[in-house]
């Protein structure tokens, strides 16, 4: 996967309610589509970690989603230079009925210059988004 940065997305207050019937939904209409199939790697209480293969212009893309089920949040992380993830990231959110909140560019721990004393790391700010 990329670490070209992510996208956060938030779900509609139906789907935040009934996770279960949200990713069934989703899955079906990826498939039906012909735009890609999402697999679940890993559920707990609170979170849902998927992988989404798609086909996009003929080739094939890839995509992690974490679902946040306390809070209706979705991580979406696609692979690709930034420009390229960024805009699978928000078609992916589009055909899973979700809406773009934010996206974070590159995380800072990944960035070769430490950041100012002053700046919240990625998690973080992931953690203040969650719970606003």
């Amino acid at each position: 996967m990329s670490s070209t940065g992510y996208s956060l997305a938030d779900m509609t207050d139906v789907d935040k309610a009934d996770v279960v019937t949200w990713l069934a939904r989703a899955q079906r209409d990826l498939e039906q589509t012909g735009f890609g199939s999402l697999a679940v790697q890993r559920e707990t209480g609170s979170v849902l970690d998927l992988t989404a293969t798609l086909t996009v212009g003929g080739r094939a893309r890839s995509a992690s989603l974490t679902v946040y089920k306390n809070y209706g949040r979705v991580r979406i992380a696609a692979d690709g230079d930034a420009d390229a993830a960024a805009r699978l990231e928000q078609l992916l959110a589009t055909e899973l009925e979700l809406v773009v909140a934010t996206r974070f560019a590159k995380a800072v721990a990944d960035s070769p210059v430490p950041p100012p004393a002053n700046d919240l790391s990625t998690s973080a700010m992931l953690d203040k988004l969650l719970r606003s």
